[in-house]
């Protein structure tokens, strides 16, 4: 290794003996620089003095060219040699003069030393001594490890991260005391005081005040963490080296300075309030305790009162003042740790690069400050939400919902920031507390409290909430509306109990017309673990081709059905169970759907009303084969019963069955099926139906087709023979169909026929609790059913009452339940078909009416109602035979006409063969379209559906007005008869009926808690609050009140103790640096 030079040398000495590089350095450009300013005068004075320490080598340079006279250059050298050992022989001297003192200021300082050195170790000992308690008990209590790592689960990353900064702090200063610090104690307090105890009470205060993190809030944290080995380094004079380390250590602490003067900056807002409070309170003390006008005397004087009120009242207000000066205090210090580094940096790389990369680390750091600081327009989406309300087209809330869909998590935000506002910024820009304080604390007039407030405002702007506080609830109601969820997402249902227990359910196939048609007998056993009677309650549909045939209640099936009028059968079993006596209902509940109630299954104290035995239900319904095998009951509710698959056995004529999509099929009946593609005989009925022969036609056997259709495996498509027709395609959009396969069957039945809509006039509408505008569809439109837009709550039978225009027919796709009933009709002069995807829910009976009168269905398949439609346009007659009624795969035919069959006198009293499962089918065909030739609304007509309920019971079949129930007793059916002759006894419910338990195990119907943010933490619905303002959002308050909380300061806590034992430690502490810098000052 080369030897050092002379000037490298002396600068090692200097740096060993005490001197500031930066300082001597400094000293050095000074000296030169002015003996070169006395020597060239005439010169430019623009220059800078660069000095190398390994040679001592001193350059002048200028636009950074050497410009160095060759005559002043060993001048130059001279000058900095001479500094240099100037500053060595000043140390030198200094040191003699403490020598000299030593004694006389150990004493001193040494108990300003051992008194730091005490707080800092008994502090840090406090600390390791909870660590140590913490770590066992986590790592040998397992219940308080898990309640630990739920907390931390709760809490989240942001607060996780300042209580970690907390802990963390205290064990590096220990660190950083005993490593680096042991020779030097004096430094220990500038450790603790400007070091660990501000980082601990920052943390806790962040962590336990804003608990729910903006992007400001996080470049809080960043500082925080930046503060750490800013300080540390600062503290224990570690010396960086490298050029790139000490570059990125200066962005450090340009930084941390940059936000500390930021903060300080703001906190000169709440300053003069500290000063003015105490001013106040300081004048008020000495006004009554020393001033005592003459109108005013004195009960007693207590100087040693006074004397306590003033030493330990100014003990506090020192403390307050050392708090309040400790944000410049940091500020002072980070500045000069900042310098220094710069300092540092030009003796490296020289002044050009530094000045440059500072400015570039300041833009740099106002960069990500700006970003971070950046609040969305919240009002905006919160504007859009309640315009909704006020829209009367589906195609204005369209438009409204497209914008907000994409900014779903913005919309959520806005609202969460409504609610969460204590918990994410210092304030609102429309809170007045800093204007009311400064005029409480200063009687200023409003204008100068409100311009102050303002700049606060501006000032503070990442930290302030610019939104708007004041929102209704319309705003809030509406995102469920557009987004299909509550704001929170919580639900907390009501878990539905099943106190009954399903035995065993037996279904038996009995086939006929050569596996065409088939009677279903379905056989169930009940039993309960509860002590209380239970009812049990299913609702289901069937196909289009299906009729409910019979009823059996009893342990031995002994008690069968009989049918009356619905209302009436409903208000008697209503009144049995009331009376807890055992009837069973099964009602019609739309074109298809059916209702099956049961009571009771007796409790296990209730030994005596079936003696032991368990009740037993049985119903029958005659199906058609279709192209999957014989429809079984699709359920849609299954309320309070429990039902294990091993309880459930399948047979076809005694023998056993499969299951396939819900239909029940064996090796005979899949043969069957093949054959729906081939065979086209005309199969008669065994019996006559009103004096006529009836015939079950292949619907492929329509002479009208033409061979346009589609058959494969028993499943028929007659959509190519779908043309010259005009029909509504009517989807719902409500939220609640968003993941519905519905519009999945549209697009694949025009994929399948591309030429549909050239074919057809076809009007697409889209619906919620409103109704599009039609758009008529074309080739290069089709697109539009593929991009839909999801929102709101679905009302279709309002939809239905709103469609104007007449067409050959319309099918509406909807996933929804029935809406409320209300004044408006369904009732149209064109068939509606009603498409629900896997499951059909139950209707009222005045919907269910309206539909099958205007010739409409219910259906889970689309094709269904497509093939429907085609066969009721061609209506073609087929080997002189007449067609009577529509089906799937088979249709009715009959030797008379149909006009012949609707116009018999006395029909209601057509009795037709039990016997025959094809007459029993047709029988309620024949009930369907007397129903849709009858003019007007039904509702007015009772004796026309006295007749369809006479001709019902007549046959034994449940229709839409008919219903079958089993009685036990002749008290009961005279219960039953008397209201049968009651005016009203075809009046059905508006709403479906829920399971009574007894006492003490009432149902609750599932609901979600919505939130609520106007206070009193109501789960109440929207309707309760309407047009309640969001003043006040996230107020303190106590839990379940106010809309929001305040955690940890908001009550006496042991959080709140630890940071204000930290807030007294740092406020002693600064005025102990204070003091002993003032002490040091003077003894030099």
């Amino acid at each position: 290794m080369a030897d050092q030079s002379e000037f490298a040398s002396l600068s090692d000495l200097a740096i060993n003996k005490g001197v500031s590089h930066s300082e001597f350095i400094s000293e050095i450009h000074d000296k030169i620089l002015s003996e070169y300013k006395k020597l060239y005068s005439n010169e430019a004075q623009t220059v800078e003095v660069v000095v190398n320490e390994k040679t001592g080598e001193v350059s002048l340079m200028r636009d950074k060219k050497d410009v160095t006279p060759t005559q002043f250059l060993p001048i130059a050298e001279r000058i900095a040699r001479e500094v240099v050992i100037e500053k060595i022989k000043r140390e030198e001297n200094k040191s003699e003069v403490k020598t000299d003192n030593v004694i006389k200021e150990k004493k001193s300082d040494g108990i300003g030393k051992f008194i730091i050195a005490i707080i800092f170790w008994g502090y840090n000992l406090l600390y390791i001594f909870i660590l140590f308690m913490f770590i066992a008990n986590f790592s040998f209590n397992v219940s308080a490890r898990k309640e630990i790592m739920n907390e931390i689960l709760t809490i989240g990353i942001y607060r996780t991260t300042f209580l970690l900064i907390a802990a963390t702090v205290p064990l590096i200063s220990i660190i950083s005391a005993v490593t680096f610090l042991r020779k030097r104690s004096d430094s220990l307090g500038t450790l603790l005081f400007l070091f660990e105890v501000p980082l601990v009470v920052i943390s806790l205060i962040l962590s336990s005040t804003l608990t729910s993190p903006t992007p400001a809030m996080w470049f809080v944290s960043l500082m925080i963490l930046f503060s750490i080995p800013v300080i540390l380094l600062y503290v224990l004079d570690i010396q960086v080296k490298s050029a790139k380390l000490l570059s990125v250590i200066v962005f450090l602490r340009q930084s941390l300075f940059m936000f500390s003067l930021y903060i300080s900056l703001l906190f000169s807002f709440v300053l003069p309030l500290i000063f003015g409070y105490i001013a106040r309170n300081v004048f008020e003390f000495v006004s009554e305790n020393f001033f005592v006008s003459s109108g005013y005397s004195y009960n007693s004087f207590n100087p040693a009162e006074i004397i306590i009120v003033v030493v330990f009242g100014g003990l506090y207000l020192l403390i307050i003042l050392a708090l309040a000066s400790a944000p410049y205090l940091i500020t002072f210090l980070l500045a000069r740790i900042f310098f220094k580094g710069k300092r540092a940096l030009e003796h490296l790389q020289g002044s050009d690069f530094t000045n440059r990369a500072v400015i570039v680390f300041a833009s740099l750091w106002l960069i990500l400050f700006a970003a971070s600081a950046y609040q969305p327009n919240s009002d905006k989406y919160i504007e859009q939400l309640e315009k909704i309300t006020n829209l009367e087209s589906f195609e204005e809330r369209e438009k409204i919902v497209k914008d907000l869909i994409p900014h779903e998590s913005r919309v959520r935000r806005a609202f969460e920031d409504l609610k969460n506002v204590r918990k994410r910024y210092i304030m609102a820009k429309s809170d007045d507390y800093l204007k009311d304080a400064y005029k409480d604390v200063f009687n200023v007039s409003d204008f100068a409290a409100e311009m102050v407030h303002q700049t606060f405002v501006l000032a503070a702007y990442p930290f302030v909430y610019q939104g708007s506080l004041d929102r209704s609830s319309v705003a809030l109601k509406n995102f469920e509306y557009v987004f299909g969820k509550t704001l929170s997402e919580r639900y907390y249902p009501t878990q539905e109990t099943k106190n009954v227990i399903l035995m065993s359910r037996r279904i038996d196939a009995v086939t006929d017309y050569d596996n065409k048609l088939a009677t279903i007998t379905v056989e169930e056993e009940y039993t309960t673990p509860n002590s209380r009677d239970q009812e049990i309650i299913y609702e289901f549909s069937l196909s289009q081709d299906s009729v409910v045939s019979g009823l059996k209640l009893g342990p031995s099936l002994e008690f069968d059905g009989v049918i009356a009028p619905k209302g009436a059968a409903r208000e008697t079993y209503e009144r049995e169970l009331r009376r807890t006596r055992d009837p069973a209902l099964l009602e019609q509940t739309g074109p298809s759907q059916y209702r099956l109630r049961v009571f009771p299954v007796p409790g296990t104290s209730n030994f005596a009303l079936l003696k032991g035995k368990n009740q037993k239900v049985q119903f029958k319904y005659i199906t058609t084969l279709d192209d999957k095998g014989y429809t079984l009951p699709s359920y849609s509710k299954e309320q309070n019963i429990k039902v294990d698959e091993s309880a459930i056995s399948y047979y076809i004529n005694s023998g056993s069955a499969e299951i396939n999509e819900n239909h029940l099929s064996n090796s005979q009946t899949r043969q069957a099926i093949e054959q729906i593609c081939s065979r086209k005989e005309l199969t008669k009925l065994r019996t006559d139906f009103a004096s006529t022969a009836a015939y079950l036609v292949p619907n492929i056997a329509n002479s009208m087709l033409n061979g346009k259709y589609k058959c494969d495996a028993g499943q028929i498509d007659l959509s190519q023979s779908l043309t010259g027709l005009k029909f509504a395609l009517i989807i719902d959009v409500s939220y609640e169909n968003k993941d519905s396969k519905l519009d999945d069957q549209i697009q694949s039945l025009f994929k399948s026929d591309p030429k549909l809509s050239n074919t057809n006039d076809i009007d697409l509408y889209k619906f919620n609790d409103l109704l599009s505008s039609p758009l008529k569809l074309t080739t290069s439109n089709e697109s539009e059913l593929s991009n839909l837009s999801y929102f709101g709550t679905s009302d279709w039978v309002n939809t239905l009452s709103k469609l104007k225009t007449d067409y050959d027919f319309a099918i509406l796709l909807t996933n929804s339940q029935e809406a409320l009933l209300r004044s408006s009709t369904v009732s149209k002069g064109f068939p509606i078909y009603i498409i629900h995807e896997n499951v059909i829910p139950a209707y009222v009976t005045k919907v269910a009416g309206e539909i099958i009168q205007s010739g409409g269905f219910s259906f889970t398949d689309v094709r269904d109602a497509i093939n429907t439609a085609v066969l009721v346009k061609l209506n073609a007659s087929m080997d002189g035979k007449n067609p009577f009624s529509y089906g799937s795969p088979y249709s009715f035919f009959t030797d008379s006409s149909k006009n012949e069959l609707m116009t018999a006198a006395d029909w209601q009293n057509i009795t037709i063969d039990r016997n025959d499962p094809a007459a029993v089918l047709l029988a309620q065909k024949y009930l369907i379209e007397k129903i849709r030739s009858q003019e007007g609304s039904l509702d007015n007509q009772i004796s026309f559906i006295d007749q369809t309920n006479h001709f019902a019971e007549n046959n034994s079949f449940v229709f839409l007005y008919s219903s079958f129930i089993a009685l036990v007793n002749e008290t009961q059916q005279q219960t039953l008869k008397n209201l049968s002759e009651n005016f009203d006894r075809y009046k059905d419910t508006t709403s479906a009926p829920q399971i009574n338990l007894q006492p003490g195990g009432q149902f609750a119907p599932l609901r979600s808690v919505t939130l609520n943010p106007f206070g009193g933490g109501s789960t109440s619905d929207f309707g309760s609050i309407s047009n309640a303002p969001m003043t006040g959002i996230g107020t303190i308050g106590m839990s379940g009140g106010g809309g929001g909380s305040f955690t940890g300061l908001g009550r006496f806590s042991s959080l709140s103790l630890i940071i204000l034992a930290n807030g007294f430690i740092l406020g002693s502490g600064i005025i102990i640096l204070v003091f002993s810098k003032i002490h040091r000052r003077r003894k030099s």
